[in-house]
């Protein structure tokens, strides 16, 4: 039986494990715990204790994290890629007046 900050090393459900400093910084990524922690469909308090360690990160919050930060990176792209667009269609515009 695992304890404390070494639950993590446990894998279920045939997912791998994740450590909780990679839970924490995937979830930085996403948002706040509360952001989260809706996202996810679990408590605030659940994302703290998977991130402190408290809890084992279950092998299907680790893959639904994996995917929440992959979307999160993906609208940043999308979003700066839409804004470098905007800026220089009102630079040209500016150009043409």
């Amino acid at each position: 039986m695992t304890t404390g900050r070494d639950r993590h090393a446990t894998a279920d459900e045939g997912f791998p494990s994740m450590p909780p400093a990679t839970f924490a910084k995937l979830r930085e990524l996403v948002g706040t715990q509360e952001e989260t922690a809706m996202e996810m469909q679990t408590a605030r308090r659940t994302i703290g204790r998977w991130e402190r360690g408290d809890r084992a990160v279950p092998g299907a919050a680790a893959v639904c994290i994996r995917l929440l930060a992959e979307k999160a990176l993906a609208r940043k792209k999308f979003t700066a890629k839409v804004a470098r667009e905007m800026i220089e269609q009102a630079a040209e515009t500016a150009a043409e007046a």
